[in-house]
């Protein structure tokens, strides 16, 4: 069986179990649009090991979550990325020698196509909401759900034919071995706090919890914001080139550097007018003009990580973080503060 044969295979299996049936109809139902403030890891990995996932590894370049099954040669996992009010799964199937790996609305789009190939839902790609304990619980439950349901039907199909699909344990004298691995390769995490006054609170302000973390995805987002490679802004002056100064330039690459000093370069500090200035400029750009402006040959050609933007899950990732950006850009400029950029 080659790939393509394999994935057709997986998405029948998937609308064998009304996947996409069962994933529009829980968007459906979730707080839609209802932006809350809760979000936290914590209360995202509470929900999810009361929901059956124990064990699960964090990635915080990606502020994601990882649960992950060994069946002898077959691995199974999910993957949960999180904002403050909603999340975002990936699936991924894999063995020494293949692996399927997308987010559950592009197996939702895509196992609904089987029958109806020009199905468009709306919104194309939709994330789970939740605003609260209860509404959190339940997108972590339908997650354990779709995992647990995915996994018995690919453990039961010929994709495994042939495969050992016994769990195996670690011997009690060796430890298990990792189960924490790189998702992407997205390059040092960007994270984005938010400032009351000025420049002096930096340091403090790297103890809050409304801090923005974009892991990898900031190199990304600047080049379809700006069709230029990131740079940050006093590395360009440094080098004698030029710098427009445009807010969806400054968004990620702006601001003066400042004392403190992460492992790629100095945080730089966004003054609350900037701030205003940026926050404006995103509100103009919706996510829909954003996917418009996303050119996989233009971040490949530069060299941008991950890499393989042509692979519709980057893109979709990579928008993901767009929408969180712009709206906490717009919650920022509302409270009237400034911006410290970290990139470490």
């Amino acid at each position: 069986m080659n790939q393509k044969e394999r994935i057709q295979r997986y998405l029948q299996l998937l609308s064998g179990l009304s996947f996409s049936q069962r994933y529009y109809d829980f968007y459906q139902e979730s707080p839609r649009g209802q932006h809350a403030h809760y979000g936290t890891r914590k209360r995202v990995e509470d929900a999810l090991c009361q929901a059956g996932m124990e064990g699960l590894d964090y990635d915080p370049k990606e502020k994601g979550l990882r649960y992950l099954e060994a069946h002898g040669d077959l691995e199974v996992s999910l993957d949960t990325y999180f904002t403050e009010c909603t999340i975002h799964y990936f699936l991924t199937v894999k063995t020494s020698d293949w692996r399927i790996r997308a987010g559950c609305e592009i197996l939702a789009l895509e196992a609904a196509r089987l029958d109806e190939p020009n199905f468009e839902p709306d919104p194309m790609y939709p994330k789970l909401w939740f605003n609260d304990a209860a509404s959190l619980r339940e997108v972590a439950e339908f997650g354990a759900a779709i995992f647990r349901d995915v996994r018995d039907a690919v453990l039961d199909s010929e994709l495994v034919d042939g495969l050992n699909t016994s769990v195996e344990t670690a011997p009690d004298d060796e430890p298990a071995p990792a189960r924490s691995q790189q998702i992407f390769d997205p390059g040092p995490p960007c994270r984005l706090y938010r400032l009351e006054h000025a420049e002096a609170e930096a340091e403090a302000a790297l103890d809050k919890e409304d801090a923005l973390e974009l892991g990898g995805a900031w190199a990304g987002l600047h080049v379809v914001l700006t069709g230029e490679p990131p740079v940050p802004r006093p590395k360009l002056l440094e080098l004698g080139l030029t710098w427009s100064g445009d807010p969806l330039q400054m968004a990620l690459m702006g601001g003066e550097s400042t004392s403190l000093v992460g492992n790629y370069e100095p945080y730089r500090w966004l003054t609350a007018d900037q701030v205003q200035e940026i926050a404006r400029a995103l509100q103009a750009l919706s996510v829909p003009q954003f996917e418009e402006l996303y050119a996989p040959e233009d971040l490949d050609s530069l060299q941008i990580p991950p890499g393989s933007w042509h692979d519709p899950s980057y893109r979709h990732w990579l928008t993901t973080h767009y929408e969180s950006l712009r709206d906490w850009y717009a919650d920022t400029a509302r409270k009237k503060m400034s911006v410290l950029i970290a990139i470490d």
